[in-house]
């Protein structure tokens, strides 16, 4: 089975699509106004896309969403089963996930305070659904693994991508 930041990877290349759109690098014609290209403004449907494909193809948010599957967790657990998440990094993406509504917090007023993190309805129902698209990866990662490599034998053959003939023989 992936690893579960192998498993992200692909979601985070998801949501890249949109990074032109919304604030990237390179300007989209959405409309005119006097010859001049508009870009869209954040209350723009592919912008408001954008922004929840960032939060749940997050490298860290996924990986809590699984986590969080399995019933609540209080903060120290989900930073202990995290390898390389920093206090930080997981404060950050708790905060985000709980703003999005996809997880809640209960904090229990004791000495050191108690907070446990668990999945809201919608978080449960991403999660169904990232559990898809992780199945899908599983399903075919030796095609993908086959792929790959017989695109790197190619490209060390020929130096870059580019400069390989579209009939160069497989390895």
């Amino acid at each position: 089975m992936l690893s579960r930041s192998s498993q992200v990877m692909t979601l985070t290349r998801v949501t890249r699509r949109f990074g032109r759109i919304c604030g990237g690098s390179a300007p989209v014609a959405v409309g005119h106004t006097g010859g001049m290209t508009e870009r869209p403004g954040l209350e723009h449907p592919t912008c408001q896309q954008r922004d929840i494909l960032d939060r749940v193809g997050d490298k860290w948010s996924v990986l809590l969403l699984s986590l969080l599957d399995g019933g609540d967790r209080r903060y120290s657990e989900l930073h202990r089963a995290v390898d390389g998440l920093s206090q930080r990094m997981l404060t950050l993406t708790l905060r985000g996930l709980e703003r999005d509504g996809l997880v809640s917090r209960t904090v229990v007023p004791v000495t050191p305070p108690q907070v446990s993190y668990a999945l809201t309805p919608v978080g449960r129902d991403l999660h169904e659904q990232v559990t898809a698209f992780v199945t899908w990866a599983e399903r075919h990662r030796h095609h993908i693994a086959d792929s790959r490599a017989r695109f790197d034998a190619r490209t060390s053959v020929f130096g870059t991508a580019a400069d390989v003939p579209s009939s160069a023989p497989a390895p």
